[in-house]
């Protein structure tokens, strides 16, 4: 499974690090890197400084929280499902 996906969707604010998986670390690229959702720490040496950032200034967790919004925003299986029976209500004018 994708957990950095979970995690975003509920929220929450992630740190890849070097026991992250390949399907993690592929997909941390574009939720760390391109969607600013948390941090990429590989090395224990970073893994300490994004620690003790977070630590220094909590507020940075609100930022990735924000950014998270439109995860929470533009998935959920609801949403998925509504998308789908609009879909199919321009196919099958009956419905």
């Amino acid at each position: 499974s994708n957990c950095l996906g979970e995690a975003l969707c509920f929220g929450v604010p992630t740190i890849v690090s070097a026991y992250a998986n390949t399907l993690e670390y592929c997909t941390s690229k574009f939720y760390i890197k391109k969607c600013k959702c948390g941090e990429l720490a590989l090395k224990l040496s970073k893994f300490k400084k994004v620690i003790n950032k977070i630590l220094d200034n909590t507020e940075i967790l609100d930022k990735y929280r924000e950014n998270s919004k439109i995860f929470q925003d533009n998935s959920g299986s609801e949403k998925a499902a509504d998308a789908i029976y609009e879909h199919l209500k321009l196919k099958f004018k009956n419905l």
